[in-house]
């Protein structure tokens, strides 16, 4: 079972650069034994030589979770003088959130519900609804980045889908990896860097960490 909690990752010689990774249980690193070392976002972080990472994510977590969360958890003006990297791993678009109590959010998926409205807007034509709906949260990070100084950058979970979103909001901050990052290859391959739960495990993670890596330094220069 995946905690909810974030963690946070930093070490004694700062070189101002935070990285701030967003997403669900694949950024947060389920399938393993210990997400704080062995998920991709702190393997990044260590092969960038930043100085400290805070992960925002959570299993099952949604894209306006998301940030809801980052704007709870992160306070931007403590970092002022930092260089920021912010990476949306971005989760499936048919996940939404509400504010429960005071900080706390829950996270459900659209398809869950029976309602005849819910039906007709998200089992009739669920992609117009909840790409749109993601597109509106990508726009506001892009505003929070934008307003904060910070370096954004943006990956699907989904291959297909990141082509697709690509398409209906062509923005900036993509990146585009040559290959899916998630794929490994055979069968054989799959299973020898996949965890039960049909998430990466450790080796899996490595070789994400290494693919995200590429594309995430090609792009900003480092």
């Amino acid at each position: 079972m995946v905690s909810n909690k974030s963690f946070i990752l930093g070490r004694e010689n700062q070189i101002r650069r935070l990285l701030i990774t967003l997403g669900c249980s694949l950024t947060y690193g389920e399938g393993t034994e210990n997400p704080a070392k062995q998920g991709w976002p702190p393997l990044l972080c260590e092969k960038l030589g930043f100085d400290k990472l805070i992960n925002v994510s959570g299993g099952g977590w949604s894209t306006s979770g998301i940030i809801k969360e980052l704007m709870e958890q992160v306070n931007f003006k403590e970092y002022a003088d930092w260089e920021i990297y912010v990476l949306f791993y971005l989760p499936d678009p048919t996940r939404m959130s509400f504010y429960w109590d005071v900080k706390e959010i829950q996270h459900f998926m659209i398809t869950d519900f029976e309602d005849d409205m819910v039906y007709k807007l998200f089992h009739v034509e669920p992609d117009k609804a909840t790409k749109q709906e993601q597109i509106f949260y990508i726009k506001m990070l892009e505003q929070i980045c934008e307003n904060n100084h910070c370096n954004l950058s943006l990956i699907h979970s989904d291959w297909d889908t990141q082509n697709e979103m690509e398409k209906l909001y062509p923005s900036k901050y993509w990146l585009n990896p040559q290959h899916h990052i998630l794929s490994f290859g055979t069968d054989e391959e799959h299973e020898e860097h996949t965890a039960p739960c049909n998430h990466p495990n450790e080796k899996g993670y490595k070789v994400v960490a290494d693919r995200i890596y590429e594309v995430f330094k090609k792009r900003h220069n480092l």
